[in-house]
């Protein structure tokens, strides 16, 4: 890039060339450059605290890494979203039954408690992986 720019140009193309090339040259010195949307490696978030969000409309948002867990926050400092990946939930397993035949109170207690204990695995289960608070 030249210094020095001519107010009388002769050469159309030679002052595109120019201009364009002063253009980069000053957006590259303002930190201009195109919005990143492809990555081809990853991209690690630092932990923080909730960024500002109160200039932007609330159709955007952030994404951060806050106390160990993806967040994201719309804009207009709204609420703040726990963004959690999906969850794997062990197979607590089958309930079994029997014939009732003619013990039926104690075919349904024993029914009873396999459902519960089973549920009861499944809740826990939820509660360790963060889907029940």
């Amino acid at each position: 890039m030249t210094s020095r720019f001519d107010p009388m140009p002769t050469d159309q193309n030679r002052l595109f060339r120019e201009l364009e090339k002063r253009v980069e040259a000053l957006e590259a010195r303002a930190g201009i450059r195109a919005p990143i949307t492809e990555l081809s490696q990853g991209v690690t978030l630092r932990g923080m605290a909730a960024p500002d969000t109160s200039g932007m409309p609330a159709t955007d948002g952030k994404i951060y890494f806050k106390g160990g867990r993806l967040t994201a926050r719309p804009g207009g400092n709204g609420s703040e979203v726990q963004l959690r990946p999906p969850v794997t939930i062990g197979d607590p397993g089958d309930v079994t039954a029997g014939d009732a035949g003619s013990t039926y109170s104690s075919f349904e207690q024993a029914l009873m408690n396999q459902t519960k204990s089973r549920f009861n695995a499944l809740l826990s289960t939820m509660r360790l992986n963060g889907l029940i608070v």
